[in-house]
Order: structure tokens, then sequence, then C-alpha cells
């Protein structure tokens, strides 16, 4: 393969505010894990070289960041494109924000503004991705935009030339995994990530962590698409490194795991899992958050805490867990606003305070916490309990376990283990014992699958 294999001129398409809303963040820490796809980024720097007008060649520092960049460009955006081919990758080019960046824990020092203008201009011009430029706030008195990027078929039959699969795309080892967000500087705005410094307790978190990712990196993770169920949204294999994010600058508050493809999934669609082969069972903390209060106070939780005596209608317990999660997480000064939801419930006459009030009243013992914002705390909490599971279960008997949060799935052979550790990790951090359910495999041929095609590691 030569550099005259590569087409010149950049991609046409029609694209519209809507298309680049769907997106995410380019991640700059994708890598290639094999020697195909090593083969494949050093063949696509040989040819952006090769027609540049340079009177001499780049330092060696110089060349390995734009290595690393043009690397994680390719990579992400072919790795997006496998997922959804309509999902847009978002990206910055002001100086400011790419110095500060490379400054970050949370960016790579290899990828510069320099590298970046350099590897997503040329990849544009050859007609491997599609590149939309973003511009400032203010600007014709609108919100800025982020520049916009995405793989053409172009790059993706180039890599797959070279033997490249989405699944042999990895992570840097350098990417942060403890993350720590400040309070948003205003209503429905994105959190900042916020600097620290480590401390024996962050680092033995993120050795922890560490240990967890490399067991999961390890293990076989597919998904057959059970009988009946629908997936609403493209799944990204690839993502399977976890990470931790504490929450207003406090790590007391939040500290729940992320990253995980299945995390994304539907209840009913997470059952058809498998895990080095095997069928998976998911076992949850049955509501976690109000039983914790209700054991913090020395009480046991009676009942299903989110229903109201005299109000059954289709929907209702759904509608009530909003509601009262939502109490656990708002604060005095921002007390919560009904949901379509929450007002479809309602008895004839009943105001929305009138719900917050039943509320209130049926939770009577714990509805000291309610708008302080305890729910962050609660998440705190769980998050310790998650972190002794995972921890147990995979750096001492190296088996697999997936979190979903306040419930985990592991190999139907290992049901009864993390049964056992989820109710000894509860009382560890509690004091009183939990209610755990299971949720039974879905017994079905695991080649058998729906849409002619069974969903797994592409």
């Amino acid at each position: 393969m030569t550099t005259e294999t590569l087409s010149a001129g950049s991609v046409c398409s029609e694209v519209t505010a809507k298309n680049l809303q769907h997106s995410r963040p380019l991640n700059w820490f994708r890598i290639g894990t094999t020697k195909e796809t090593q083969q494949a980024i050093d063949f696509l720097l040989e040819c952006l070289e090769a027609s540049e007008d340079r009177k001499r060649g780049r330092r060696e520092r110089d060349r390995a960041n734009l290595r690393a960049t043009l690397g994680a460009i390719v990579m992400d955006a072919f790795v997006a494109r496998n997922a959804d081919p309509d999902l847009f990758l978002a990206y910055t080019r002001r100086k400011s924000v790419c110095t500060a960046t490379a400054k970050s824990r949370y960016g790579n020092p290899k990828v510069t503004l320099t590298a970046i203008v350099t590897a997503s201009d040329w990849l544009t011009g050859e007609g491997l991705i599609e590149n939309v430029l973003g511009f400032p706030g203010q600007m014709f008195y609108c919100e800025g935009w982020r520049s916009r990027l995405r793989a053409t078929p172009a790059l993706e039959e180039l890599l797959k030339g070279f033997g490249v699969l989405p699944a042999m795309a990895g992570a840097c080892s350098s990417e942060e995994i403890i993350i720590l967000k400040g309070t948003p500087q205003r209503w429905g705005a994105s959190k900042p990530r916020v600097e620290y410094h480590d401390t024996p307790a962050i680092n033995r978190m993120r050795e922890t962590l560490q240990q967890i990712n490399e067991c999961l990196a390890q293990a076989e993770l597919d998904l057959c698409v059970p009988n009946g169920s629908t997936l609403t949204e493209p799944v990204d294999f690839t993502a399977r490194r976890l990470y931790r994010v504490f929450n207003n600058g406090s790590f007391k508050e939040g500290g729940r795991f992320y990253g995980g493809w299945w995390q994304r999934l539907p209840a009913k669609v997470r059952s058809g899992i498998t895990i080095d082969g095997q069928p998976t069972v998911e076992l949850d903390y049955v509501s976690l958050h109000p039983r914790m209060l209700y054991h913090r106070e020395g009480l046991e939780l009676i009942g299903d805490p989110y229903t109201l005596e005299g109000l059954d209608v289709n929907g209702s317990r759904d509608a009530l867990k909003i509601t009262l999660n939502k109490m656990l997480n708002t604060s005095k000064d921002r007390r919560p606003r009904a949901q379509a939801k929450e007002l479809e419930i309602l008895p004839k006459g009943w105001t929305y305070a009138d719900l917050l009030t039943a509320m209130e009243e049926r939770h009577q013992p714990i509805s000291h916490h309610f708008y302080t914002g305890a729910g962050l705390k609660l998440q705190n909490l769980d998050s310790h309990i998650a972190e002794v599971v995972m921890s147990y279960i995979v750096t001492v008997r190296g088996i697999p376990v997936l979190p979903v949060h306040d419930s985990f799935i592991i190999a139907t052979d290992h049901e009864g283990l993390l049964q056992h550790v989820m109710q000894q990790a509860y009382r560890a951090q509690v004091g009183a014992t939990p209610e755990i359910r299971g949720s039974p495999p879905i017994l079905y041929p695991l080649k058998e699958v729906v849409g002619g095609r069974c969903l797994s590691n592409p």
C-alpha cells in the first residue's frame, strides 16, 4: 500500500445543527493495541509527512506528539463510526483550552494544538474524516460550538485493509480514572473537572480500579439481544474502562463507577450479556438509598418506598420513584419541579405540592434528609460498597463482575458468591442487612440472534 491509495479532496455532506448535537467528546487517550493498528497509524503518518512542504523534519518529540494525536483521532473516529455512523466527535482548536488541558491531570500532554490542527486538516483533505469547524460563543449572538469530526467510509475501508477492527482500540494507561467535578457555573451547565492533589486514599482507589479494569480488559464480554427486547441506541463494545466521578469538589459526594457499555442498556437487554461465554445474572440492592437512610436511623424500611396508599394507578411507582429521588437530591433553595410522569398520576384535586407533602408523611422518619442534597452523599456510600464488592471478587477471586451502580452482573456460576459479598459489603458500611433481588437469566441458545445477527465484540 502506498500514498497513492489515498484519494484527495474533502468529503461534502449536509450537516445541520441537529446533526452536530448528536456527539460526544473525542477521546484523546484512544490508542491502537495491536501491530495492525500501529502499522495503519505509521502509514498515515508517513503519508501526512510526505504531503508537507517542510525544509526540515520534525523534532522527535513533535513527531511523537503528532503520531499520538493522529492515532487518537483515527482510532476514536473508527470506533465511533462502527458503533454509530451518525455520531460526531467534539474537540477544540482553541489554543488557551488546549494548553490548559495539556497541563491538567485530565489531559493528554502529547496532544497539542499544532498536532490537532495538522492531523485533522490533513485527514479532512484526504477525505478520511468530515470536519466541521466550531466558533466561539457570542458570535452572531449565538452560543459557541466546538469543532466536530467523524470518520468517513474511506477511513473505515483503509483501516480494515490493514486488518484493524474496533475491538483493537484501547485506552492509554495514563488516562485519569479518578475524576473530581465541581459545581456548574449556571443551571443546566456541565460540571467542570477540578484539579486535586493525590492522597494515599485516592491512590488506593486508583490502584484498585486499575486492577478491576485489567480484569475487564481480559474478559470476553458479549451480548445477544433476548427475544422480545430491542436496543434503543448503538452499543460501543470497546467502552469497558471504568472510571469514578466525585462531585461538588468533594471526595465525600458521588464516586460512582461509569464507563461500561453495559450500563447504558435497558435491564431486559442486560439479561443477554455473557461473560467468557457464560450466561449471567444481575443482583441488585432493593430500594438502596431509602433503605440506607432508614438503617442509619436504626429502623427497617417497611414495604415499597415508591408507593403511596390509595395511589396505585398505572405508572405510579415509576413516577413516585422519580419524586422521592428528587426530594433526596435537591436542596432547599432549589425545590423539585414536577415532571409529566408525576403530574399524570395526581389524584383529582391534588397539586404537586400535595404529592410532595404525602411523600414526606409517608417517610416521616427520614424526612429531615429531604431537600438537603443527601443523594450525592448516599451515592458516595454506595460507591464504597461497590468498590468493596468488586475489589474482593475481581482482585481476590479473579472473577469479572460488571457494576451498574446499585447492581452487579456476574456469570451465573458465581451468583452465590456475589450475593454473599454484596451482603457483607453492605453490612460493613451500613451495619445492617440489605435486601437483594436477583434477575434470573433468560435461557436461550447463545447463538440465537434477533434481527439476523448476534451482538458481540466486533
